[in-house]
């Protein structure tokens, strides 16, 4: 499956930093390599044309925090909370999202990639053109959504849970989905391995000789 999915666009970035910048003249056209050393309350504005490199988003709150061609590269995003928002030409790039949150979020095109989202909850989310590649969602959560135009690529399912979700034609055939939890309507029209066929088939009490 090709996405076709539409990169950041970001023209022009000027290098600033949290202790001598107002962290709301931050939120546009800003290049960023360094962690804060103090709290930040990020509330109900717009990351816009963004490059966060390194940073360790610990001492950040996000609260209801749109974003737009925005790029994180090997940022500390765990325990973060993106819910109830808009996140468009995303790309989280070799960062820790380890209970990271995305409910009810609307996602397009947005790419994950080489990135460690253990325990990573998804639900109610929204996905147009997203990708998970090469990426570590064990014990991540989707459920009560449709996944639109998202490809799984050579990622670690192991032990997810997809409840209520609409697969169809959605390929997994290139991850790791031991201990996968989901029912049977996520499971119609998905698109699995023949070794995936056996492992799914013995979810729901079948034998196969």
């Amino acid at each position: 499956m090709s996405l076709n999915i539409v990169k950041p666009k970001i023209k022009y970035l000027e290098e600033r930093d949290w202790v001598t910048d107002d962290y709301e003249d931050l939120l546009y056209g800003a290049k960023i390599n360094q962690s804060p050393t103090r709290p930040i309350a990020l509330s109900h504005q717009t990351i816009d044309s963004c490059q966060f490199i390194d940073v360790d988003c610990q001492p950040i709150t996000f609260d209801h925090v749109a974003m737009l061609d925005v790029i994180f590269d090997h940022c500390d995003l765990s325990n973060r909370h993106f819910d109830d928002v808009l996140l468009g030409r995303v790309i989280f790039r070799n960062c820790k999202m380890v209970g990271t949150t995305f409910k009810n979020t609307s996602l397009q095109d947005v790419c994950f990639e080489h990135c460690m989202m253990h325990y990573t909850n998804f639900g109610e989310a929204d996905f147009k053109k997203v990708l998970f590649s090469h990426c570590d969602l064990s014990d991540s959560a989707f459920f009560d959504h449709r996944l639109m135009k998202v490809e799984f690529k050579d990622s670690q399912l192991t032990s997810c849970e997809f409840l209520n979700v609409n697969m169809q034609g959605i390929d997994v055939s290139t991850c790791d989905i031991d201990g996968i939890s989901i029912d049977q309507r996520s499971l119609k029209g998905m698109v699995v391995s023949e070794m995936q066929c056996i492992q799914l088939a013995g979810l729901f009490g079948i034998v196969v000789k």
